[in-house]
């Protein structure tokens, strides 16, 4: 399950918000996790689901957008990505 939220920060940004309950990520992970093909459960198999591709997806199309990816996870607890679109301008 996951919670999908928006709002105004700072400065006239957007913020796009992801969270979930899921099982988390390890620090020693996070920093890895937006490399393609990383996956943090070393268990899954593409049986399972997942190559390791979307969060580097993700990442690409932010960077296109001028937009920072930010996360934050408890190993157990479940993480939240933001997504920060800086105002744009016309």
């Amino acid at each position: 399950m996951y919670v999908l939220s928006w709002h105004r920060g700072t400065e006239g940004t957007i913020i796009l918000e992801i969270q979930d309950r899921g099982i988390g990520i390890s620090a020693e992970d996070i920093a890895q996790v937006f490399e393609p093909f990383f996956r943090a459960d070393k268990s899954r198999s593409k049986a399972n689901g997942g190559v390791g591709l979307g969060l580097a997806i993700c990442a690409e199309i932010a960077k296109i957008h001028d937009a920072e990816i930010k996360i934050e996870s408890q190993f157990n607890k479940g993480t939240t990505i933001k997504i920060i679109f800086n105002r744009m301008t016309p």
